[in-house]
């Protein structure tokens, strides 16, 4: 009877010596993964010089592993400009394994517009990226670039200019809004509202017609003309 008593003690010893040596490895075990120290990529569909006010541009994000979508910035001069750009998650692999893009549609200003964007991943290490535009918005001269000249008063009489089109060869044709003005003793200035299309290279003749005032022997008037 003793001898089963002890017997029987000695099994539940062992197992419980097993527990706790298994309950012991497994506490000891540590889950590693290599540190992410890659930043994510930032590039640009477009940029460079162009005569269209409105731009149609795709930003693509890329990261060896993940993207943090809710750190992404957009920039247009300085401006914020995130909300008129979208984020559709793409399927990559190698080092672009995580990759999306944003397409939206900026308003150019005469001039430099830098747009500049940046994304981080789930380590935080950053990725940025930047294009820039030109807008050639004068691509048009008018001459003269203005006249003064001596009329007979209580006389109609009209001012020639010329407005050309400086764009590059193969740029598509355009339509200019004209606007003039007299100075001096003059009334019921007026032109044709806009001039063209122009294809680059060409040149327009634009009329301006006034009347001079009905006092004095002679007037000195100025004669000016714009297009935007």
């Amino acid at each position: 009877m003793l001898s089963r008593i002890l017997l029987t003690i000695c099994k539940i010893n062992c197992r419980r010596q097993s527990l706790i040596a298994v309950a012991t490895m497994l506490a000891g075990a540590t889950l590693t993964r290599a540190q992410d120290t890659t930043n994510p990529t930032v590039t640009f569909s477009g940029g460079g010089n162009t005569e269209v006010a409105n731009v149609t541009l795709t930003i693509s994000w890329c990261d060896n592993q993940d993207l943090l979508a809710s750190t992404r910035t957009i920039t247009h001069n300085g401006q914020d400009v995130m909300l008129q750009f979208d984020y559709t998650t793409q399927t990559g692999s190698g080092q672009c394994a995580a990759r999306a893009t944003s397409t939206g549609t900026l308003t150019l200003t005469t001039g430099t517009n830098t747009i500049i964007a940046s994304i981080k991943d789930f380590a935080l290490n950053l990725g940025s990226g930047s294009t820039t535009y030109t807008f050639l918005a004068g691509f048009v001269e008018v001459t003269p670039k203005g006249t003064s000249v001596t009329r007979p008063i209580q006389s109609s009489l009209t001012q020639s200019f010329y407005v050309k089109n400086t764009g590059n060869p193969g740029a598509p044709a355009k339509t200019y809004n004209l606007s003039s003005a007299c100075s001096g003793v003059t009334s019921n200035c007026s032109a044709p509202s806009t001039v063209g299309p122009l294809n680059p290279g060409d040149s327009s003749s634009v009329t301006v017609s006034y009347q001079t005032a009905s006092n004095g022997e002679c007037a000195e008037i100025g004669v000016e003309s714009a297009v935007r």
